[in-house]
């Protein structure tokens, strides 16, 4: 008896490491400081160079648990992690399009205040 449950979780567990192990890892380019992400069978788009988009880093690239977290209204945030990208050259481009983002935020503040 006890030889057929450890059988059947063995199979089970074999089943499920086998459906994760095959999922399509997720697909990620910038074309205009616009992030796009494919993952399994959602399109997830960010524009990196808006003021509007809050994003979040924990960690600095290349250390365990480095994270960019992009902020969603009324959803979790979207988390890029080193199992997506390479940290250091994803940190690099995500700055470039930060201080674009921060750039633009300033502009707008400037014309807010000229009104």
């Amino acid at each position: 008896m006890d030889i057929a449950i450890a059988g059947t979780l063995a199979l089970l567990t074999l089943i499920l490491w086998s459906a994760f192990s095959t999922a399509a890892p997720a697909k990620l380019s910038i074309d205009r400081g616009v992030l796009d992400v494919t993952a399994r069978e959602s399109r997830h788009r960010f524009d990196l160079s808006s003021p509007y988009t809050e994003i979040t880093t924990k960690g600095a690239p290349g250390r365990r648990g480095w994270q960019v977290l992009i902020h969603r209204r009324s959803m979790k945030p979207f988390v890029i992690d080193s199992s997506m990208v390479n940290p250091e050259e994803f940190q690099a481009v995500l700055d470039h399009y930060r201080e674009i983002a921060a750039e633009q935020a300033a502009e707008n503040e400037r014309r807010r205040e000229r009104r």
